[in-house]
C-alpha cells in the first residue's frame, strides 16, 4: 500500500503499513498529516531534546523526538487495527518499560510540543485533551514566536487549572524528572 486509503477512519495497522514517505498523527481514528517545520522549530527540539538527554543519562528514562509514534492508549492485547490515537510528540520522556521496536505504547511521563501554524490547533486542544485522558504526568508547549513554555500538570486524573508560563530567560525545573532543570535561555537563543 502507498499510503492510507481513502476513509473516514483508519487505525494504527493502517499507519503501519504506510511507505508513502510521509508521517500521519491518528487523533481518535482521523489521519492528520504532519508538516514540515521551521528552522526555529528545529533549533528548540533539538536543543530541549540534548538538554534532557543530559539529565537523563543514567536513569531509567529515555528521551525521542519526533517521529517517534506513541499509541496513547494502547493495551496489552490490543491488535495494531483497535488502536485508533497514534501521536508523533515532538518530545517524549519515558520509562523505558513502555517503549518497543515500534515507540512508546501507552503514555510517556513527560511531552513536549513545539507550536507552528499547521500544528497549534491539535496541540493546544486536541492533543492537550488526549495527553490529559491518556494520563501525560507533564505537558509543556513551547511558543517559538513568543518565547515561552506553558507547563500543565497532571494532578490526579487532570490537567492543573494553573497554567504555569516561563519566559525565555527562566529556568524551568522538570515536575517528573527530579533534579533535571531547564535553562529557557540556551533553549531559545538564536542559531
Amino acid at each position: 500500500m502507498a499510503g492510507p486509503e481513502l476513509r473516514t477512519s483508519y487505525s494504527w495497522a493502517d499507519l503501519r503499513n504506510s511507505d508513502d514517505g510521509e508521517w500521519y498523527e491518528l487523533l481518535e481514528g482521523a489521519l492528520v498529516p504532519r508538516g514540515g517545520e521551521s528552522a526555529a522549530h528545529q533549533s528548540i527540539l533539538l536543543r530541549l531534546a540534548t538538554l534532557l538527554y543530559t539529565c537523563l543519562d543514567g536513569t531509567k528514562f529515555r528521551v525521542f523526538m519526533a517521529p517517534f509514534p506513541v499509541r496513547l492508549f494502547e493495551g496489552p492485547d490490543d491488535p495494531p487495527e483497535a488502536v485508533t490515537t497514534a501521536v508523533l510528540p515532538d518530545i517524549i520522556v519515558s520509562d523505558e518499560a513502555r517503549l518497543d521496536d515500534k515507540g512508546c505504547k501507552g503514555a510517556p511521563d513527560f511531552v513536549i510540543e513545539i507550536l507552528s501554524h499547521s500544528t497549534r490547533e491539535n496541540d493546544e486542544v486536541r492533543k492537550w485533551m488526549l495527553y490529559e485522558k491518556a494520563g501525560v504526568r507533564e505537558y509543556w508547549i513551547v511558543d517559538p514566536e513568543l518565547e515561552c513554555v506553558m507547563v500543565w500538570l497532571l494532578e490526579g486524573n487532570r490537567f492543573s487549572n494553573i497554567v504555569r508560563m516561563y519566559r525565555n530567560t527562566d529556568r524551568i525545573e522538570v515536575h517528573t524528572l527530579k533534579g533535571c532543570v531547564i535553562d529557557l535561555s540556551q533553549v531559545f537563543r538564536r542559531y
